[in-house]
């Protein structure tokens, strides 16, 4: 039997989560208050690196958002140029009223990151610096845009979302 690297599992598993729809919560975890406590404090950090990475500060700051990119330092590094958006997206699915700006730029990103990352067969390449071989940039890739479906996904517009879940189920078949 062939061994299925944990990455690719994971993509699978979120491809088949966006098709299956979200499962409810376990009632204690909701009534927790230590639980509340540290889900309101890990929101309001992660907002606040967000915004902060958000705003451009002056030339020397290597770090910002602008036109549907993460400036995130290393733009080799396709997974690095994600990463933003997947915190974004963990802030929406959590709250979406509070994070309208967040959802803005999450969608921004996500839209121009698949109209210029993936290729016709499904696969993201590897930018020059990775290293990476264009099959395991794919599965990390593809990880991400899944996770970023999945969370992002119920509060944008059906034809954002079919684009986003299109582009997972490419990734998982380049993989395949």
């Amino acid at each position: 039997m062939r061994r299925v690297p944990a990455p690719l599992v994971r993509l699978l598993a979120l491809a088949a989560a966006l098709l299956l729809g979200p499962l409810p919560a376990p009632a204690h975890a909701a009534n927790s208050p230590s639980v509340a406590a540290a889900s309101r404090a890990a929101t309001g950090y992660l907002t606040e690196r967000l915004d902060d990475l958000a705003t451009r500060s002056g030339p020397g700051d290597r770090l910002w958002f602008s036109s549907g990119r993460w400036h995130v330092g290393d733009s080799s590094c396709s997974r690095c140029l994600l990463g933003p958006t997947v915190v974004a997206a963990a802030l929406v699915h959590r709250d979406p009223a509070a994070h309208r700006q967040e959802r803005a730029e999450a969608s921004a990103a996500m839209d121009r990151f698949l109209a210029t990352g993936q290729r016709a067969d499904g696969s993201f390449p590897a930018r020059e610096a990775s290293g990476s071989s264009v099959g395991v940039n794919t599965m990390f890739v593809g990880e991400q845009i899944a996770t970023i479906d999945f969370l992002l996904g119920p509060h944008v517009d059906r034809a954002r979302r079919a684009r986003w879940t299109a582009a997972v189920a490419a990734a998982a078949g380049y993989l395949l």
